[in-house]
């Protein structure tokens, strides 16, 4: 409920975005599964269609200094911004300046991969659409081009595709988020969840658990 209603300007007057711009977020901690390199490296690309257009990286970690290099390197200093760690009472306003959320995971060199990054369901809860990567649980809760959009992970030309066919089209960006909204509403709220757990426990409880 408190992604339900999200102020669209805070954010990006706190980061000094011009009020129309569209804005890709991403959130999560700056190390290598979040695939944030990928995002980078896609938008020299996106900005090449959407030349107004802005991406935002919230969280710290270890990549932190790696990925404001390399964005420095693409000549994307300005446009590709840092804020660092965003609280989690922040997120709804994060959120809220977002035309699109960019969620790019990844398998990483020792195997850590996400399983179900809760930013997709914030952002989703939100009515942003998302641009997922096709694994772990993203693809099980993102149905591509029903409640989201899916690329293969690590692959920023595939990303730049769909980061742009989201920014081009208000329409899609409409359709996705709403859908994406109910979808998380209704199997990912804690009351489904806890539904779910009940019955569950009294399955066993009336031995139908199937253990013996």
């Amino acid at each position: 409920a408190r992604y339900a209603t999200c102020d669209a300007q805070a954010y990006r007057a706190r980061l000094g975005i011009p009020a129309e711009a569209p804005v890709i977020g991403a959130l999560g901690r700056l190390v290598h599964k979040k695939g944030f390199t990928h995002l980078v490296a896609a938008m020299p690309a996106v900005l090449a269609s959407v030349p107004d257009a802005y991406c935002v990286i919230g969280g710290d970690g270890d990549l932190a200094g790696d990925l404001a290099a390399q964005a420095r390197d693409c000549g994307l200093d300005g446009r590709i911004l840092f804020p660092g760690h965003v609280s989690w009472e922040d997120t709804p306003a994060f959120y809220g300046m977002c035309a699109a959320v960019a969620v790019p995971s990844v398998v990483d060199a020792h195997g850590n991969v996400d399983g179900l990054p809760l930013v997709l369901l914030e952002a989703m809860a939100s009515g942003v659409p998302v641009a997922g990567s096709r694994v772990a649980g993203i693809g099980e809760v993102l149905e591509d081009d029903v409640t989201g959009l899916l690329a293969p992970p690590g692959d920023a030309g595939a990303l730049v595709a769909v980061l742009v066919r989201l920014l081009g089209d208000g329409g899609l960006r409409a359709r996705l988020g709403e859908a994406g909204r109910r979808a998380v509403c209704d199997a990912y709220c804690w009351e489904a969840i806890t539904a779910r757990f009940v019955g569950v426990y009294e399955d066993l409880a009336a031995g139908r658990g199937g253990a013996g």
